[in-house]
C-alpha cells in the first residue's frame, strides 16, 4: 500500500500553474480527473511516500509551497 497526498483543484489554469510548480519542486506528482455532484474535479496526488510518517513529514513544506490548505494523506 502506498501513501500519497491529495487535494483538489478545480480550474484548468490552476493545474497548469501547480504543475509548474510541482515539477519545480520535483514532487512525484499524479493528476486524475473527477465528477462530484456535476463538477468536475482535478485531484493532484503528490507521492507515493512509504509510510505514513513519511507523508506527514513533508506535509507542511508541500502545502507551503504548493499554496494549498486542503490536502491530506490517502492510502491506495
Amino acid at each position: 500500500e502506498l501513501n500519497e497526498i491529495r487535494g483538489n483543484l478545480g480550474l484548468k489554469v490552476e493545474i497548469d500553474s501547480y504543475i509548474n510548480t510541482i515539477r519545480n519542486e520535483k514532487f512525484k506528482y499524479k493528476i486524475y480527473q473527477t465528477e462530484i455532484k456535476g463538477t468536475l474535479y482535478n485531484k493532484v496526488l503528490i507521492g507515493p511516500y512509504s509510510s505514513r510518517a513519511a507523508a506527514n513529514q513533508d506535509m507542511d513544506a508541500i502545502k507551503e509551497k504548493l499554496s494549498v490548505t486542503n490536502a491530506f494523506i490517502v492510502k491506495f
